[in-house]
C-alpha cells in the first residue's frame, strides 16, 4: 500500500455519523395497514385514496373495521390473538389515511427514508405495525417480542459488527420512535419483565399520555337526533374498538357547572355515546400505564395548532373547547374575583394539547409546530429525531415566533364551502405571506391555491374559504417564509350515498 508524505497510509474519508443500535418505528392510530384474512382484501391503508370518501358516503363502508362479538369476547377472556385473527396489520401506512373528526395520519416514509441515514445498515431499521383497534397492551406483548427477535439477529449481523467498532465495542441497544399512539403501546412494554432493560433511548411524537378530548367528539359523532346516517355508523363502529377508548382524555377537562373542573367517569362516556364496559377496561388500564416510566425518555411535541382542551357534556352532547384552565403550581384552578375559572388556550397539534404529550413531571419536551397526522413527516421532527438518535444533539429548536396553526372542519362536502382558519403565535399576520395551497393525494397535484384575508370582525389570524371538487382524500398546507408547512388531511365525501 503507497504511503503518503507522512509516512501513514491515506484516510478512508470521514467517519459516518451512524448509530449501531437497533431502530424501532411504532406507528400511531390509523398508521398501520389492516388487512382482511377472510374476506381477503386490505381494509385500511389503501393506495386507492378515493375510497376515503366513498367508505364515508356508503352505509357499509367502515363495517370491516368493526370488531365482531366474538372478536370482543375473545379480548376480554384474554385469548384474541392478533396473529392468527380475522384483521392483521401488514406495515407502516404508505399512503395518507383519515377519518373523519379524528384527523388524518401521513404515511411514514419520510421518517423511514431519513433514519436510513443515520443507522450502520437499512437491516437496523424494524417497523411494527400493529393492529391500532385493539388495546394498546395486547399490542406491547407484541412488540416486546419483536423487539427482542430483531435485536438478537442485529447482533449478529455483519453491518453492525463492523459498525461497532466505532462505538468502543458497546454492544448495540435499542432506540424507539414512537408517533402517537404508539407511544401509548411503548409505555406498556415497562408491563413486562425485561421487555425495557435494552433500550437506549425512546423518543415519542405527539403521544398522548393523558388522551385527547377530540375522542370524545368521535365517539359522540352522530348521537342524538336527526343527524346523518354516516355519523350514525361511524360512532357504532368506533364505540366498539377499544383502543379508540386507549385515547380519551384521563386529565380533568370535563367543565362542571361553569366553576369546576372533573375527570371524565365510565359513566359519562357512555352518555355521550361510549361502551360503558369498554371505558371502564381502558381507564383502569391507562391509570396503571400512567404510573410507568418511559426509559430514557424524549418527547416530541406538536404545537401552534387550534386544539381541543377542554368539554362540556350536557344532556349526552359534548361541546369541545380550544381552552383550558389556568391552574395555581399545587393544582388549584386560578379563579377571578367573581370565583370564575380563567380560560387559556395552549394549543397543541390540533388533536393532542400540548401538557397531555409529556408525561407528569417531564421537563424538557421539543416543540414542532405542526399537526398531529404530520407530526412524523416533517422534517423539523425528522431533524430531532436523527440528532437525538446520534448523541449529536437534537439539530435546533423549532419553536419561535410567527409560526401558524391551521384550523379546518372535520369533514367537507363536494362543492359547498368550508373556513380555513390560520392562526399565528407571533403577532398579526400579513395575508400576502402566508402561502396556502390544496392537494389532492390521489394524484399528488395542486389544485387550488388558497387566498388569505383578515378577519372583517378584526380578530386574529386569517381566514379563506375553499371548495372542493368531488369525493376523495384532500391535503390543505399552509405556509410562511422558509418553514416547513403545516398540513392536515381532509375527507371530502358526498353527505349520503347509495348501500
Amino acid at each position: 500500500m503507497p504511503l503518503g508524505i507522512d509516512g501513514l497510509p491515506p484516510r478512508h474519508g470521514a467517519v459516518p455519523d451512524v448509530t449501531n443500535d437497533l431502530v424501532v418505528v411504532v406507528p400511531g392510530i390509523m398508521g398501520s395497514a389492516l388487512h382482511d384474512r377472510d374476506a381477503g382484501r386490505d381494509v385500511w391503508g389503501l393506495k386507492d385514496l378515493r375510497w376515503y370518501g366513498r367508505a364515508w358516503s356508503s352505509k357499509s363502508g367502515l363495517d370491516a373495521l368493526a370488531l365482531s362479538d366474538a372478536e370482543r369476547d375473545r379480548l376480554a377472556d384474554g385469548c384474541y390473538d392478533p396473529q392468527t385473527a380475522r384483521v392483521t396489520a401488514t406495515g407502516l401506512l404508505e399512503f395518507p389515511a383519515a377519518l373523519p373528526f379524528l384527523d388524518g395520519m401521513e404515511p411514514y416514509t419520510n421518517l423511514l427514508k431519513r433514519l436510513r441515514t443515520v443507522v450502520a445498515d437499512p437491516a437496523a431499521i424494524v417497523t411494527f405495525p400493529y393492529d391500532w383497534r385493539l388495546p394498546v397492551t395486547v399490542n406491547s406483548r407484541l412488540l416486546a417480542a419483536r423487539i427482542g427477535e430483531r435485536l438478537r439477529a442485529w447482533r449478529q449481523h455483519p453491518k453492525q459488527l463492523a459498525a461497532s467498532a466505532l462505538h468502543q465495542g458497546r454492544p448495540p441497544r435499542v432506540v424507539i420512535v414512537a408517533h402517537s399512539m404508539g407511544g401509548l403501546v411503548t409505555r406498556g412494554l415497562s408491563l413486562i419483565d425485561g421487555a425495557t432493560s435494552t433500550i437506549r433511548a425512546t423518543i415519542t411524537l405527539g403521544t398522548p399520555f393523558y388522551g385527547s378530548v377530540k375522542t370524545t367528539a368521535l365517539l359522540n359523532t352522530g348521537s342524538g337526533a336527526p343527524v346523518p346516517m354516516p355519523q350514525r355508523r361511524l360512532r357504532e363502529v368506533v364505540a366498539g374498538l377499544p383502543g379508540v377508548y386507549d385515547l380519551l382524555p384521563t386529565y380533568r377537562c370535563r367543565v362542571v357547572g361553569g366553576s369546576d373542573l372533573c375527570r371524565l367517569t365510565a359513566g359519562d362516556i357512555a352518555d355521550l355515546g361510549g361502551d360503558a364496559d369498554l371505558a371502564r377496561s381502558s381507564l383502569q388500564r391507562l391509570a396503571e400505564l400512567q404510573e410507568q416510566d418511559l426509559p430514557h425518555h424524549r418527547a416530541v411535541v406538536g404545537t401552534g395548532q387550534p386544539t381541543a382542551q377542554s368539554l362540556t357534556l350536557e344532556g349526552g352532547v359534548v361541546k369541545v373547547q380550544q381552552h383550558y384552565y389556568l391552574r395555581h403550581d399545587d393544582g388549584e384552578l386560578i379563579r377571578d374575583d367573581y370565583g370564575r375559572l380563567t380560560e387559556c388556550d395552549l394549543q397543541g397539534d390540533g388533536t393532542v394539547y400540548r401538557y397531555a404529550a409529556s408525561p407528569a413531571g417531564y421537563a424538557d419536551p421539543q416543540h414542532v409546530v405542526q399537526q398531529h397526522g404530520a407530526l412524523a413527516a416533517t422534517g423539523d421532527t425528522l431533524g430531532l429525531v436523527c440528532g437525538i438518535i446520534t448523541g449529536r444533539g437534537t439539530q435546533g429548536i423549532y419553536l419561535g415566533t410567527g409560526d401558524l396553526g391551521l384550523d379546518i372542519p372535520g369533514l367537507a362536502v363536494p362543492g359547498e364551502p368550508f373556513p380555513v382558519g390560520v392562526t399565528a403565535g407571533g403577532g398579526p399576520l400579513d395575508p400576502a405571506a402566508v402561502d396556502g395551497g390544496v392537494w389532492d393525494t390521489a394524484t399528488g397535484r395542486q389544485i387550488q391555491r388558497i387566498r388569505f384575508a383578515a378577519h372583517r370582525d378584526g380578530r386574529d389570524g386569517l381566514t379563506a374559504t375553499v371548495r372542493l371538487p368531488e369525493p376523495g382524500l384532500f391535503r390543505i398546507a399552509v405556509k410562511t417564509g422558509g418553514a416547513d408547512p403545516v398540513t392536515r388531511l381532509l375527507i371530502c365525501a358526498d353527505p349520503v350515498g347509495d348501500e
